[in-house]
């Protein structure tokens, strides 16, 4: 009987240290960078410590008690760290964003100013009197208006293009 005591005990002891390594280990992963990895391993520990035969309920308890705290030490760092990125990212969204409007701010005027220019030069256009000169420089303001309208065209497209993008951001922006 007084063997079999021992045994136990014994038993008990190697129980405890082997359990104790294991959360020691879990301990010194809490500042581990690598989330994947760390992850892993605190689980299998988790799964290893559960296997382990008891070391008597105290024991046990103050060492489960231990690993959790050193499991949800790292599972809050990790979901601070997710936290920070998903923020970084949205700053950078919103970023780009606001460069974005800025641009469509800028190419509306452009385009504004553009058209204000196409109806100058035609007004001028009627104001050309008859004549040879004339002609050429009727000629020129027209060219000059077909360049303008071209120009306002693909000034046009960039802007719903660029508006398209912005709402494409917006809505990500939304999204986070």
């Amino acid at each position: 009987m007084e063997d079999q005591d021992q045994d136990n005990h014994k038993s008990r002891i190697i129980n405890r240290v082997r359990k104790e390594m294991l959360v020691r280990t879990a301990e010194g992963l809490i500042h581990s960078q690598d989330w994947r990895t760390t992850g892993k391993t605190l689980r299998r520990i988790m799964n290893q410590l559960r296997g382990i035969p008891s070391a008597g309920d105290e024991e046990d308890n103050r060492l489960w008690a231990r690993f959790q705290s050193a499991y949800q030490i790292y599972l809050d760092r990790r979901a601070q760290e997710f936290d920070q990125g998903q923020q970084l990212k949205l700053a950078q969204v919103r970023e780009e964003l606001t460069e974005r409007q800025k641009q469509v701010a800028q190419l509306e005027h452009v385009i504004r100013t553009a058209q204000g220019r196409v109806q100058s030069f035609e007004e001028r256009l009627s104001d050309v009197a008859p004549g040879p000169h004339q002609e050429a420089i009727r000629a020129f303001i027209a060219d000059t208006i077909r360049l303008v309208r071209s120009d306002v065209t693909l000034k046009s497209q960039e802007l719903r293009d660029l508006e398209r993008s912005l709402a494409e951001l917006s809505d990500r922006v939304h999204g986070c």
